[in-house]
């Protein structure tokens, strides 16, 4: 929809034609620059009452991939091999000619993928995708109970799942870091260490949703600490402190005060 920009005096006007729903007469908007060239109109009072993001209330579980039991048998034997090992020449000569024809279709499936970066560049080295390795370790673990709490998850899935993780234990952090290199190099995943010593890793939409909401919020508010954050978008206290601490990582926030965040 067309919305047109006037000069009325010394100000501009912005002409929202009458059929757009949700904006009526006498409504209090703020024009807030999201990115150079793009802008979004927010009505204040629906931006402290936003209802919390769907996936931190009632998370839609993600569709597995369905795996046959030559796949997994396959990956189980792929998963078995150190992954500085997984070079593609080196690991056709452990498999049969069915075990190798079963993973180029896996291949092709995106089931695993050959991740070429770093010391990985020239031989290039097997990786299991997210989705697939946690069904995976799920195939080995004994039938349990079936937990909802966040606590309950490990951290991939937990990742997967919400679109964030805070870790504390520095060796898992570095198992997390080497599980996600090729995320990470394709900007898919994003992370940084806080000055707690914790990683602090989200999923790139994770970030860009709620970047864009807190930068609306403090374009509105000016400066809000993390409680206040957490109540006005609704967000978890988990998932509040990840992204807070990532867009001060990037240079979107500063911390002005003890707790206290305005846009930098």
């Amino acid at each position: 929809m067309d919305v047109k920009v006037l000069r009325q005096g010394e100000n501009l006007v912005i002409v929202v034609p009458k059929e757009f729903a949700g904006i009526k007469e006498g409504d209090r908007l703020e024009l807030v620059e999201v990115k150079p060239g793009i802008y979004t109109l927010v009505n204040t009072e629906v931006l402290v009452k936003a209802p919390a993001h769907p996936a931190e209330t009632k998370p839609a579980a993600a569709e597995a991939p369905l795996l046959s039991p030559n796949e997994l048998r396959v990956l189980k034997k792929l998963d078995g091999i150190k992954y500085e090992q997984r070079i593609p020449s080196r690991v056709q000569k452990l498999l049969s000619e069915e075990e190798a024809r079963i993973l180029d279709g896996m291949e092709r499936k995106g089931f695993v993928s050959i991740y070429r970066g770093k010391q990985y560049a020239q031989t290039g080295v097997y990786n299991i995708s997210n989705a697939v390795y946690g069904l995976l370790r799920k195939k080995d673990e004994p039938a349990k109970p079936q937990q909802t709490s966040e606590q309950s998850l490990r951290w991939d899935e937990h990742l997967g799942k919400y679109g964030y993780i805070i870790i504390a234990n520095e060796a898992e952090a570095k198992l997390a870091s080497e599980k996600l290199e090729p995320e990470i190099k394709a900007g898919e995943i994003m992370g940084t260490r806080g000055f707690d010593s914790k990683y602090y890793i989200a999923q790139r939409k994770f970030y860009d949703m709620w970047n864009n909401r807190i930068r609306m919020l403090l374009n509105v508010k000016r400066e809000a600490t993390e409680s206040e954050v957490c109540g006005a978008l609704g967000m978890s206290e988990v998932a509040c402190r990840v992204a807070l601490e990532l867009m001060r990582e990037h240079g979107e926030l500063i911390e002005k005060r003890k707790g206290a965040y305005a846009l930098a």
